[in-house]
């Protein structure tokens, strides 16, 4: 199955769990994996700040996304020049770490329309992550699953 199609189904789950299924959402979230894929290129999605001040986050995402941090960290000091089954083995314990991120979310609102510009790009980051065999797509994907991070602890705070 498509890497794309996972992601999508992925997050629409999370949509529909979170109690966040507009339609606009929808199809900005559509939008935003059906993006052409450039291997080298840099899709980081775009977040602004509210009003200049951070976003709320509920303690249960932040600490999730911490836990995506680390996890990345120790991934970069452990595997000096990684192999595919690496970064795959990798994905998995990414994926792990978002489903309990999915499964306790609580945020509502413009906070929580906020995470989803960051949230579904990171969920397509960790399916290729987990499932590709091609190591620049694995290499970039990583890259920007830890630029979305720090963009994640730049635009949101526990409230």
């Amino acid at each position: 199955m498509n890497i794309k199609i996972i992601t999508l189904i992925t997050v629409s789950l999370f949509l529909f769990r979170c109690g966040n299924t507009s339609n606009e959402q929808s199809q900005e979230l559509t939008s935003a994996l059906t993006h052409e894929e450039h291997p080298q290129g840099n899709n980081v999605p775009v977040i602004s700040l509210n009003n200049g001040t951070k976003w709320n986050s509920d303690q249960s995402t932040f600490t999730g996304m911490k836990r995506l941090e680390l996890a990345l960290y120790n991934f970069g000091e452990e595997h000096h020049n990684p192999a595919i089954a690496d970064y795959n083995r990798l994905g998995v314990a990414l994926t792990d770490i978002d489903n309990e991120i999915i499964s306790q979310c609580s945020m509502k609102g413009k906070d929580h329309d906020q995470l989803h510009i960051l949230l579904a790009p990171m969920l397509a980051n960790v399916d290729v992550i987990k499932n590709d065999q091609d190591m620049v797509k694995l290499k970039v994907n990583t890259e920007e699953l830890s630029a979305a991070l720090v963009m994640f602890f730049e635009h949101f705070e526990v409230s």
